[in-house]
Parts: C-alpha cells; structure tokens; sequence
C-alpha cells in the first residue's frame, strides 16, 4: 500500500485534522546492525541523563527523566538491548532500568524481542517519519496522539496511545496499540462497522 493510498483512506475515515498526523515523509535508510550483545556501553560523560541527579529528583519527576534517559540509550543503538546493558548505558539500576521497559512495551514504543531461556532485548519500535508525524486529538472523554512511525526494516505503522494530561501541561502516555499500514483499510472498515452496530444498539433503546 503506498503512502498515497494512506492519505486517501484517511482522509474518508478519520477526518482532515488527522491527515496531518500521518503524513508521509522521507525517513533516513536503517543502519546495519552489528552483532546481538556487541555494543559497548558509552563513557558515563557522554550520559545527558545524571542518574544520581534523576534520583534526587522529586518522586513525581523521576519517571520522566527514566523514561528520557532508557530511550536515549536505546536510540543510540544499532541493536538490541538487554537489560544490563540499559542499565551499563543510563547508569539506572536493573530494576529501574526493566520497570521502565515493561511501561514502554505496554505504551508500544519498545518492542520485547525474547531469545529463550529467559532472556530478552529491547528496542525502539520505531522513528518518526517526519517533523510532523504525530497528532494530538483531545475529544470529549480522552486525550489521543496518532503517529507515523517507520521501522528499522522499514515498515511503516501507526501508533495510537491514550494519554493522560497532567498538572504539568504534558500528556503522559496510559496504554497504546500499532496498527501496521498493511492492516490500515481493514482496521478503519472494522472499526466503522462496530461504531455502526453501536450506535444502532443505542438508537434501538430510546
């Protein structure tokens, strides 16, 4: 399906607003990936992230500053990571380091790649298409953002996650799903149907 195509089912199903959030841009080619485990944990210099400074931090505040500090180092490889590695490369410690991943995968910005016997690497679902690939929708009883993503084997999806406004102003991610481009006419015709059934369900109580 090519991009053309997206804006075109889009525009019929979600309305002009959200073409901005799933334009179609030209995204750099994905790096070469180096041997699994092969990466070197960078000087603790080079961290924009003080652990030490993230753990004198309010407890509200902490998790921001986890979340940034977890997605930088796994933005700066070309692999996979395990959790040790995280931790080597953000200074957090283990603990902190998997909690933070459990939040990520179940938001759908990192994906959980298992090799067995346990073990498991993480990884950036994927990157932005464009400067202008995500939306923010607030609609009556929630807060959305849709955005186009593109992984490093260059697939192109959809990310929708539910969001949560805090007393800050930002919009804390609760909960997320992927939907692949491939699957993106059928998702909308599925979804239109069942908001038909609905509303015919609410017409026929009244």
């Amino acid at each position: 399906m090519t991009g053309h195509v997206i804006r075109c089912n889009l525009r019929g199903h979600l309305g002009p607003k959200l073409q901005a959030g799933v334009m179609m841009a030209k995204a750099s080619e994905p790096q070469d990936a180096e041997e699994l485990f092969g990466t070197i944990a960078p000087p603790k210099e080079q961290r924009p992230f003080d652990p030490e400074a993230i753990r004198h931090l309010p407890p509200s505040r902490q998790p921001h500053y986890v979340r940034m500090a977890v997605k930088w180092a796994l933005r700066g490889s070309k692999t996979s990571l395990s959790v040790s590695q995280l931790a080597d490369r953000t200074g957090l410690v283990e603990r902190t380091v998997r909690d933070e991943l459990d939040n990520l995968v179940s938001r759908r910005e990192v994906e959980r790649i298992r090799h067995g016997r346990g073990l498991s690497t993480y990884r950036l679902i994927g990157f932005p298409v464009g400067l202008f690939s995500k939306h923010l929708m607030r609609l009556r009883h929630g807060i959305y953002t849709v955005e186009q993503s593109r992984s490093p084997e260059g697939d192109d999806f959809l990310i929708i996650q539910e969001r949560e406004e805090l007393r800050n102003g930002s919009y804390e991610p609760v909960g997320g799903i992927i939907v692949h481009v491939q699957d993106l006419e059928g998702f909308l015709a599925e979804l239109q149907r069942r908001v038909e059934e609905v509303v015919l369900s609410r017409v026929g109580k009244r």
